[in-house]
């Protein structure tokens, strides 16, 4: 929103287990995909929701045809895990799952945005796992808050424009964007 940018690139996981016989066999099948989404200047949070909507919804009813690749996942910076199973136990048993963030996430991947909600209670948890060489603890509280702010205009007016940016929000902009540095005249790049 902030950059202006018309399209939003960023990996998201698949399961990987689309054949029945590999749901109950041990290993990591996770395979991460693409999903693109353009951004027009009149897109209001609804008509980007339904965008979005029908792009994941077209990523999952291919994403068992296509393979992945490590060279796909690491193409992407920032990754969407949306996770909307419960996690459930043999025989009935009861058991709290949470989320954890080792902090050793794969080093291309910049910003993580895990969408969750483990124990079925109807109530989504939201993490996101920022790059630590990437964002600085300055910068990392920028980008939480950034979030929250769009967060919080999306469920109070779906219809507002995506585009819509505040003052604050535009001077923050130009304060991160102030990157000019005086470059020694006599050394050569």
């Amino acid at each position: 929103r902030l950059t202006g940018e018309k399209q939003v690139t960023f990996g998201t996981p698949a399961h990987g287990r689309s054949k029945r016989e590999l749901l109950k066999t041990i290993g990591l099948f996770i395979k991460i995909f693409p999903v693109a989404i353009q951004i027009e200047e009149e897109d209001s949070f609804k008509s980007l929701y339904l965008k979005m909507r029908n792009e994941i919804n077209a990523f999952l009813k291919y994403s068992a045809q296509v393979n992945s690749s490590s060279e796909l996942n690491h193409a992407f910076h920032a990754l969407l895990n949306y996770i909307n199973v419960p996690i459930q136990t043999k025989d009935g048993l009861h058991a709290v799952s949470t989320w954890l963030d080792t902090g050793h996430a794969d080093p291309t991947h910049h910003i993580r945005l895990q969408i969750y909600d483990f124990n079925d209670t109807g109530k989504f948890t939201i993490s996101i796992d920022l790059n630590k060489a990437i964002f600085d603890s300055n910068t990392q509280s920028i980008v939480v808050n950034q979030f929250q702010n769009l967060l919080d205009l999306f469920l109070s007016d779906k219809n507002a424009s995506v585009a819509s940016i505040t003052e604050s929000e535009k001077q923050q902009l130009a304060a991160f964007n102030e990157t000019e540095r005086t470059y020694p005249q006599n050394v050569t790049l």
